[in-house]
């Protein structure tokens, strides 16, 4: 249950998987259907810290659709009769969403290695953990999301990032407005 969530948290949100390891219960909004990213897990030469995001337009609140939100709401609770069992009160302010048998940070690497057991049990090719964030941001342009919408949800502070680094998705939106526009006017 708590990799199908991680996994399907960093899918449906964009989140940098850093982000999204050093998530807590109080990050999370179920009213609003958001989760306020406010903070990064970064592994240094002295171990794990959780510091500021990458800029000030990384800090944001994202909003979740009501699937993931059941999904996380579900999570939540299995994890605190798993943790519970173990002795640990899991309710907590600072209680992190995803974290180890140990109740601590949940390392990059162990992720990583989740995703290639799961994709080569399944006999499909393994994405980097990064490939949940740009695939997000693909479909959420070939959606019809505005450049303005996408770097936000992404937390890039310059629109010239998302430009250079979703290109190709751009791209695919521009060959489509002739058919789009067509359409829209309709005679």
């Amino acid at each position: 249950m708590k990799k199908y969530t991680l996994f399907r948290l960093l899918a449906y949100s964009g989140l940098r998987v850093g982000e999204c390891l050093a998530l807590t219960w109080h990050d999370l909004d179920y009213k609003n259907n958001t989760i306020a990213i406010n903070k990064t897990y970064a592994k240094t030469n002295n171990g794990i810290k959780i510091q500021t995001p990458k800029t000030k337009a990384s800090i944001r609140k994202v909003s979740l659709d009501v699937e993931t939100i059941q999904v996380l709401k579900e999570w939540q609770l299995n994890q605190r009769k798993q943790l519970l069992k173990v002795g640990i009160n899991a309710m907590n302010k600072q209680q992190l969403i995803f974290s180890n048998n140990k109740n601590s940070f949940i390392a990059n690497e162990t992720v990583r290695l989740a995703i290639h057991q799961i994709a080569k049990k399944t006999g499909i090719h393994p994405i980097t953990t990064h490939g949940f964030r740009h695939t997000h941001a693909t479909l959420l342009f070939a959606s019809g999301m505005d450049i303005k919408q996408v770097q936000a949800r992404l937390g890039h502070s310059n629109v010239q990032t998302t430009l250079n680094i979703y290109t190709h998705a751009i791209q695919d939106k521009q060959d489509k407005i002739g058919d789009e526009f067509a359409k829209y006017i309709n005679f």
